[in-house]
């Protein structure tokens, strides 16, 4: 289980990835009242990815290896894109505490890698669960 909390004077803001919604909502009423509630089952959205693969396919952007390692970063903010592909990232992924990229958004920057194998550095553990289903 992950969990990010952004807070103001009046709200706060609450992203959870967990295998048991339910746990984490009734925890969560003990300490107010919700004023939106939005449930994805990420299992389902990679099921899902994974059998549409047109819309990769479409893309018509799949690298031939021309190395044997290759990087995809994902990080926010332009100095840290600026280090990663300085440090030799062959690709990086706009995402970071509040900004999770989607599975096909890491996966159309893998299969525009040139290399036969390529590490994905997601740098913040909300975005490990989607990296890990690429």
């Amino acid at each position: 289980d992950s969990l990010v909390l952004v807070d103001d004077d009046e709200v706060i803001k609450v992203h959870v990835h967990t295998n048991d919604p339910g746990v984490a909502l009734t925890q969560a009423l003990t300490y107010g009242s919700l004023l939106t509630v939005k449930i994805e089952n990420m299992r389902e959205q990679h099921s899902h990815l994974s059998s549409d693969t047109a819309s990769i396919e479409d893309d018509g952007v799949i690298a031939k290896p021309e190395k044997k390692y290759g990087v995809v970063a994902i990080c926010a903010g332009a100095g840290m894109v600026a280090l990663f592909r300085e440090l030799g990232a062959d690709r990086v992924v706009a995402g970071g505490q509040t900004m999770n990229p989607s599975t096909e958004d890491i996966l159309k920057e893998i299969n525009r890698t040139p290399a036969e194998t390529v590490l994905v550095l997601p740098n913040n553990k909300n975005i490990i669960m989607a990296a890990e289903q690429c």
